[in-house]
């Protein structure tokens, strides 16, 4: 049986032990270091208004050790297209405002150099259709085409041309930017489309000569 005197220097001696395994614990293993931040999720899509008006972004954390979801970072926001589009919360909540597209960063706060971005876009709600004009445009090779994107909803007609997405099935024929402006490259023909919302427009079909 120990004595008291004993099981005090018996007690010391465990919390030594115990320190000194600690430390070289830490040494063994030393604090993952960041090397990247992505966000997510990728080019999320709002609406203004009550629904379909929130989305929860994420910071994830790429370390030396592995990729995992980062809380120790600080959210901001900036207008690309449109005024006041979107404001973001600590927490990464980002609610639509206007119409528009906005850049949303997550920085770290462990590395203030590393930081990720994705871009939001916010377009109007209750989206019914979309309508692409002109009509069966027919353009000459070389010279570039706009079209107008216009979104019916149970608010009325909206244009969403710079928020909606613009594609071209032919990108031989000719390719089409996020403005809705086409390049001609060729002779051809291509279906034109524009989508917002989870709503596709009926095709255009720009025939270029």
């Amino acid at each position: 049986m120990l004595t008291g005197r004993k099981l005090v220097l018996t007690l010391v001696f465990t919390v030594l032990v115990a320190v000194a395994f600690g430390a070289s614990c830490r040494g063994f293993f030393p604090k993952p270091t960041l090397q990247s931040v992505a966000v997510g999720p990728a080019t999320p899509t709002l609406q203004t208004g009550n629904t379909n008006n929130t989305q929860q972004m994420t910071a994830v954390g790429t370390y030396d050790d592995g990729v995992r979801t980062d809380s120790k970072v600080t959210w901001s926001i900036a207008d690309v297209t449109g005024t006041n589009v979107a404001t973001v919360g600590m927490g990464g909540l980002v609610t639509a405002a206007n119409q528009g597209t906005s850049t949303v960063t997550a920085t770290s706060t462990e590395i203030p150099t590393l930081s990720g971005s994705t871009t939001v876009t916010v377009t109007v709600s209750c989206i019914q259709s979309i309508t692409v004009t002109p009509v069966a445009p027919t353009v000459t090779h070389g010279s570039p085409e706009q079209f107008t994107a216009t979104a019916n909803t149970c608010n009325g007609p909206f244009i969403i041309t710079n928020v909606a997405t613009w594609n071209s099935s032919n990108t031989a024929v000719a390719t089409i930017n996020s403005s809705g402006n086409a390049t001609t490259i060729t002779t051809g023909t291509t279906n034109i489309t524009a989508s917002s919302a989870g709503v596709t427009s009926p095709i255009q079909i720009l025939t270029v000569n």
